[in-house]
């Protein structure tokens, strides 16, 4: 895209190009498949800072057992929900409020909002992804890509799964989800993603970039200043926002 929400660091850039929108050649000429690790899969909290990395045997066998699949993705250890990441993102000031507000805004345009609410979650710190003829992975990492420039979004969980949905509207053997309680069941416990079914059909535009006209940024920008919480509101319950901070107290 031409224009960018916001500016970031060439190695930003360089990182989510070479994670998603390109697989060098020298790669695709020797081998079959990618595992992908990234720091956030050796700092998560439970692993108490120790890591085993998977055995080449285990991602061939995984291979072996779902040739058909191009994608294997872990499932994200402590949210089930995208809308939930948007909004623990905001808070922690990963993603700037407004920027995740006129995603969100322009999501749940194009998908409706039963699709967005339903939309599941990854860790995207690990997975495992076929390199030759991949067709339908590697349009989803494209418009990952592209959209994460496109809307000025920041972390790449907060947009590829609804670039799956946007490629993947039913049960698929293409891109496998996998459990994950403990580090060796990360490539063990998958099954086929199943997408938003019956839903789809309202789905606007599927399978067209994430960020083709009218679901542009522009078009649906939030004001910085007043944009409403991203997070989908529950029955029953106001959503989430992060508390203000407290000021400190005047000695006595």
């Amino acid at each position: 895209p031409s224009w960018r929400p916001r500016a970031v660091s060439p190695g930003w850039d360089l990182t989510k190009w070479f994670k998603f929108g390109h697989v060098p050649v020298i790669l695709e000429g020797h081998y079959d498949y990618l595992l992908h690790l990234d720091l956030s899969a050796f700092s998560d909290p439970e692993r108490r800072g120790e890591y085993t990395l998977p055995k080449r045997a285990h991602v061939a066998a995984l291979a072996r057992a779902h040739p058909a699949s191009e994608l294997f993705l872990v499932r994200h250890r402590s949210r089930r929900r995208v809308v939930e990441e948007w909004n623990k993102t905001v808070a922690l000031q990963l993603e700037r409020a407004d920027l995740a507000c006129g995603f969100a805004r322009a999501m749940r345009a194009k998908f409706g909002a039963s699709v967005v609410n339903a939309a599941p979650l990854f860790g995207l710190g690990e997975f495992v992804r076929k390199v030759k003829g991949a067709v339908v992975v590697n349009s989803v990492f494209r418009d990952t890509h592209r959209a994460l420039v496109s809307f000025g979004m920041m972390r790449d969980q907060n947009v590829l799964p609804l670039a799956l949905w946007n490629r993947v509207a039913s049960t698929t053997d293409k891109v496998m989800s996998c459990d994950t309680h403990r580090q060796d069941e990360d490539l063990a416990k998958c099954v086929h993603l199943a997408g938003p079914g019956a839903e789809s059909r309202n789905i606007q535009l599927l399978g067209r970039p994430l960020d083709e006209p009218p679901f542009t940024a522009a078009a649906f920008a939030c004001s910085p200043i007043h944009a409403p919480s991203v997070m989908a509101r529950r029955r029953g319950r106001r959503p989430w926002r992060a508390r203000e901070p407290t000021k400190p107290r005047a000695a006595v």
